[in-house]
């Protein structure tokens, strides 16, 4: 069942690579039809051609399309025929003529990928690129070299296959991820500087670390780690599991973003322990010296200058990447008793040679360019609903086969954007946290039933609660209510579910069996296997739908959002509506302190913002 969520992605024809020169023969449509004219299907495949120029956005220039583009973006074709509402006889034989007309073209002298140049030839003979055939032939027929492929073309490469429909965002990024290491592996890596830093796994795992510096290590693990969650409603840490990989490289754990003695989370645990990791495998299988016996040894300006060297030498890891690997050692010395102070004075010099630290108007710039207006998200569930509605339509014959299987596939589609519609309508309303969401369980005993409100609660009841109430005394409400050990800042968390989220919420409750597939799950939302989702699998939802239904499928994109983005978004629409009411933004976002959402949220009203309330003060008092 999991396969219907693809959209054919996974019919993708593998073709023959190209390794000799030769000559590649005719390269556009235009070149190949000519010689078609006498085909019993030529009208047809003209047909198909015109329809396919207009999913590439080229109508009426069918002739000018190039044969490997069309070669590479067929998988887009049928759901691109499907959201026209064609039927699907008529879908059928479109991609079929399809398929026709580049067998043709191979007989008239055409060879798929055959214009490529001599680095791609070798790189495309790479077993490495072999899981990711699609993205190697994507960009070997649209660069000249693999060394002007970079970390942004490979992720425009993943939205633009998503907002075309051409594949899942879990399964665009998973080829994306496979391609990046590949390329890494191969010697290029500006694709993802970063993630060169963990190239080929010269770490060493802390098992494996000689007495007494596993001993040492795992104590400062142990000092670090947090077990309590005092302090740690910071943004700094707020948003680590959401974030993407280029985004912790400027915001990793830091003694100028945490309080001096503060502890951290076991996520920037675990990437402080590789962090140690990988320095420890430089030192001993890179740098040969097989004496590092204690942390002092490690840990001293001797080694950390000379890894630092040698990862933007010959990993040529950019300042990020290098701030990505060092601030979380940087600080962990700070804080450990193992570490005399006044001996750290070099520290603050050597963290001056990472790089410069992007500012805070920095870091808001770049969120910003890839967050939606909240109107924008907003309009995100009417236009799924509309995507319901001609799934809905579609006719199939169930008595075939072909029908039943349709059918089938129709309805856990359905489910799934029935899911896709809940899911925007709480962060809309509700901008919790991403992992308070997705683990969300449903039942008496979870955190989202339906009951009887108790008594002896300080519960702010709405009117319409109060109405229902005096209408029915043994009235029950949708009621959400987390624990202290499930909030991350430690609060009891208990309410009635917003009114305007119990019909969407009932709703959905009837298709989540279709998703659940026979599995026995407790949250609300599930994966496309009926079980539980992890963070990785959650924010890959997130941004499928803010990338396909987030635009207007015109002039405007949709854009990839993570599950934090959302809560920037609610957090700067709900203080241009109140721009005085950060007590009330602060208990909606879960914050421990007023002064978390006032440092992170007030900063986002800049001189435009007072300018555009200057001018509706004098538009309201007539000067025009």
């Amino acid at each position: 069942m999991s396969s219907i969520c693809l959209f054919g992605s996974t019919n993708a024809t593998q073709l023959p690579l190209v390794t000799v020169d030769v000559d590649p023969g005719p390269q556009l449509v235009g070149n190949v039809l000519p010689g078609l004219k006498q085909h019993p299907l030529y009208s047809k495949i003209c047909s198909a051609l015109n329809r396919f120029a207009e999913f590439l956005e080229m109508p009426g220039k069918a002739h000018d399309m190039s044969l490997d583009v069309v070669q590479e973006r067929k998988p887009g074709f049928r759901p691109h025929l499907e959201r026209r509402n064609y039927s699907e006889i008529s879908i059928c034989h479109y991609v079929q003529w399809v398929f026709v007309f580049l067998a043709e073209a191979e007989a008239h002298g055409w060879i798929p990928y055959g214009r490529v140049s001599p680095a791609w030839k070798e790189l495309l003979q790479d077993p490495g690129m072999e899981r990711c055939t699609e993205l190697v032939r994507h960009f070997a027929n649209t660069t000249n070299s693999p060394q002007e492929v970079t970390g942004n073309a490979v992720r425009q490469w993943v939205d633009d296959r998503v907002i075309a429909f051409e594949r899942t965002f879990e399964s665009a990024q998973t080829m994306a991820w496979k391609f990046t290491r590949a390329m890494l592996k191969a010697g290029y890596t500006q694709v993802d500087p970063i993630r060169a830093v963990r190239l080929d796994g010269y770490g060493i795992l802390l098992e494996k670390f000689p007495s007494p510096l596993k001993e040492q290590v795992e104590k400062l693990l142990e000092i670090r780690k947090s077990e309590s969650q005092d302090d740690l409603d910071v943004e700094l840490g707020d948003d680590l599991e959401d974030l993407e990989l280029d985004d912790y490289g400027e915001r990793s754990d830091s003694d100028n973003g945490r309080p001096k003695h503060s502890q951290i989370r076991e996520i920037t645990a675990k990437l402080l322990l590789e962090a140690i990791c990988r320095l420890f495998g430089y030192v001993r299988d890179i740098r040969k010296k097989k004496n590092v016996n204690t942390i002092h040894q490690l840990l001293n300006p001797r080694v950390l200058v000379s890894y630092r060297r040698w990862l933007k030498v010959k990993r040529l890891v950019t300042p990020a990447g290098l701030r990505a690997t060092f601030v979380p050692i940087i600080a962990a010395m700070r804080q450990s008793p193992d570490f005399d102070p006044k001996q750290l004075f070099w520290l603050t010099r050597f963290r001056n040679t990472l790089g410069k630290l992007p500012t805070e108007d920095e870091i808001r710039l770049r969120k910003s360019k890839r967050q939606l207006e909240y109107d924008e998200v907003a309009a995100i569930p009417k236009k799924i609903h509309l995507e319901m509605v001609r799934l809905a339509r579609k006719k199939v014959d169930p008595t075939t086969v072909r029908g039943a299987q349709l059918k089938e596939e129709t309805l856990f589609r359905i489910a799934r954007l029935r899911m896709f519609q809940l899911v925007i309508r709480w962060i809309l309303v509700l901008p919790w946290r991403q992992r308070n969401l997705r683990q969300m369980k449903l039942g008496l005993d979870k955190n989202l039933f339906k009951d009887k409100i108790p008594s002896g609660f300080e519960i702010d009841k709405p009117e319409w609660v109060k109405a229902e109430e005096d209408k029915n005394q043994n009235a029950e409400f949708w009621m959400y209510r987390f624990t202290a050990e499930e909030n991350k800042t430690g609060k009891l968390i208990f309410c009635v579910l917003p009114k305007c989220l119990v019909d969407p919420l009932e709703t959905y409750l009837k298709y989540r069996k279709t998703l659940l597939q026979g599995q026995d799950t407790e949250t609300l939302f599930v994966n496309a296997y009926g079980r539980p989702m992890n963070a990785v699998a959650f924010g890959h939802m997130i941004c499928e739908i803010s990338l396909r239904y987030g635009g207007d499928g015109k002039k405007r994109r949709g854009k990839r959002m993570n599950p934090h983005i959302f809560r920037d978004v609610f957090a700067f629409a709900y203080l241009k509506e109140n721009p005085r009411d950060f007590v009330q933004l602060s208990i909606q976002l879960w914050h421990s302190s007023i002064d978390t959402t006032m440092k992170h949220y007030a900063g986002k009203f800049n001189a435009s913002c007072g300018t555009q309330a200057v001018e509706s003060f004098a538009k309201a008092r007539g000067i025009n």
